[in-house]
């Protein structure tokens, strides 16, 4: 009997700063973190567009086998945000309140910046 064998799944594509270290080592430059930021910052956006195009091109993959292979979704960046904001309203209005009861309703009543504020 033979085992199906996993297939292992990709790691996260690494970022185009790090891309272009790697690019400094294979060249057997110094790619110490201190010269290598300096020289990113040196060459400009028109310089790291090579980088950003491999690592954009390198994540849109990663993200693909994501959805396809894993059933994940890929999140947008304000996803993490928008469900935590409701929870953190909550608990702040409990804080104010000095109370454990459901408060669900007076969040809806009570504005974003004022519970931002108080407590």
């Amino acid at each position: 009997m033979q085992e199906e064998q996993k297939q292992v799944p990709p790691k996260r594509p690494i970022t185009p700063f790090f891309l272009f270290r790697e690019k400094l080592k294979a060249e057997g430059k110094s790619a110490a973190s201190k010269e290598a930021a300096a020289q990113w910052k040196a060459l400009g956006d028109e310089g790291r567009k090579v980088y950003v195009d491999r690592y954009r091109k390198a994540k849109a993959e990663y993200d693909k086998y994501l959805e396809e292979v894993e059933g994940i979704k890929p999140k947008s960046p304000g996803d993490k945000k928008e469900q935590r904001e409701p929870q953190y309203r909550y608990n702040r209005i409990r804080a104010i309140l000095g109370c454990n009861k459901d408060v669900k309703p007076l969040a809806a009543a009570v504005p974003r910046a004022l519970c931002r504020l108080l407590v």
